[in-house]
């Protein structure tokens, strides 16, 4: 009886303790929309902080990066979609999200607040079509339900090693 006393109240403290852990590490439930209208008056968009270079130093592999370059020409940072992340951004474990990340069935809403649809939807979908179930030279494989970060630019975390 005792033991099985003991396995229960184990068990429920594991349970809590990634109940807690999975909370924690969760972005907020709300997102803001466009960066540039919303967000500016919550001050996430700041032309004065107009470079990556916090976010740089862990993040390397998005210097250059073509989806990267174009938004901070248009003074729109890491910052203007992802949040301050303070945070993150101190966290040397890794284990704190960004304050926003996007999930795969959010990107095309997400973009489409600030980018309108694509001029040529058939250029677009033969496009789709040359490419369906191919990989493309960013790495990410075109499926029907591609979203803008499947061709435009590789904006993604390299995979933990």
């Amino acid at each position: 009886m005792r033991r099985t006393a003991l396995r229960f109240s184990v068990v429920a403290l594991i349970c809590v303790a990634l109940a807690l852990w999975v909370l924690t590490d969760r972005p907020p439930l709300s997102r803001p929309s466009c960066p540039r209208l919303a967000w500016a008056a919550e001050g996430f968009v700041k032309p004065e902080e107009g470079d990556n270079s916090r976010c740089l130093c862990c993040h390397m592999y998005l210097d250059g990066e073509e989806i990267v370059e174009k938004h901070l020409k248009q003074k729109l940072t890491c910052r203007s979609c992802h949040g301050p992340s303070e945070p993150h951004r101190q966290d040397e474990t890794l284990r704190t999200k960004p304050d926003y990340l996007w999930g795969r069935a959010e990107v095309t809403a997400m973009c489409g607040q600030c980018h309108g649809p694509h001029k040529n939807p058939a250029a677009v979908e033969q496009f789709r079509q040359q490419w369906l179930n191919k990989a493309r030279p960013n790495g990410r494989f075109i499926r029907a339900d591609a979203v803008c970060t499947d061709c435009h630019g590789e904006h993604t975390a390299p995979p933990k090693k």
